[in-house]
């Protein structure tokens, strides 16, 4: 239940980000435009596994849509009128870095972007008072994300602001081949998801809880898959589904 309560409230805060942004231009066209987004994709299931009534199947989805929760942060970091040219304007940004900034009442928001180790980096650093709950945030981190320039891999992590110090985070790499791997970390809950995606949308997926392996799944391009599930005795269950 911690995980759900902590994701909550970050969604709370994700959408206080859509405020009026503010940027600073630069006069100089030469000038290298910061990244358009976070260049990570979700994990997507073939529709036949989506529908499915089987309960295993189910399951599955669950799982996935837990893996994809990413997609309700990394959008904290692309401000409102998105990066790169500025609508309406000739020039481009001045950086990088590139910094950006915008409130939400007595809450301010400023996001950097910076270019480091062959790879971007994005850090999203919160100050003041949250109008919906009255915390205060002192130079508070966010959230960060790091990408390859070339996007075949990256990092995403989000900080728990309630003073426990927990965070989640998200790791991905695409092969060359195209497979996608996602790795979801909760530290609070002590779980770990990792999900595989193939370029025919077969792929698999196992979760860890207290790093025991306690699931895992794999799935066809038809939408076809097995299950394993494994409880504390080490015990195994498995079946399939159609």
């Amino acid at each position: 239940m911690k995980t759900i309560k902590f994701f909550l409230v970050l969604f709370l805060v994700s959408m206080l980000a859509f405020s009026c942004s503010s940027k600073k231009s630069s006069d100089n066209p030469a000038a290298e435009e910061p990244p358009q987004e976070v260049t990570i994709d979700p994990v997507t299931v073939p529709e036949a596994l989506e529908t499915s009534n089987d309960p295993h199947a189910q399951e599955v989805v669950n799982y996935v849509k837990m893996v994809n929760m990413f997609q309700a942060f990394i959008q904290n970091l692309v401000p409102q009128k998105q990066l790169g040219k500025v609508f309406e304007s000739e020039g481009t940004l001045d950086g990088p870095p590139w910094v950006y900034t915008w409130t939400n009442g007595a809450l301010s928001f400023t996001l950097t972007i910076t270019i480091e180790d062959d790879q971007y980096h994005w850090k999203l650093v919160l100050n003041g008072a949250d109008p919906n709950t009255g915390q205060t945030f002192n130079k508070f981190v966010f959230m960060e994300a790091w990408q390859k320039l070339d996007g075949s891999s990256g990092k995403l992590v989000i900080n728990e602001f309630g003073g426990e110090g927990g965070r989640v985070e998200w790791n991905w790499n695409i092969d060359k081949d195209g497979t996608e791997k996602i790795t979801y970390i909760d530290y609070m809950s002590s779980v770990k998801i990792e999900a595989i995606q193939n370029k025919d949308l077969s792929g698999s997926i196992q979760v860890w809880e207290n790093n025991v392996l306690v699931y895992k799944a794999v799935w066809n391009a038809d939408g076809s898959g097995s299950w394993w599930v494994y409880d504390e005795n080490g015990n195994v269950s498995s079946g399939s589904w159609t």
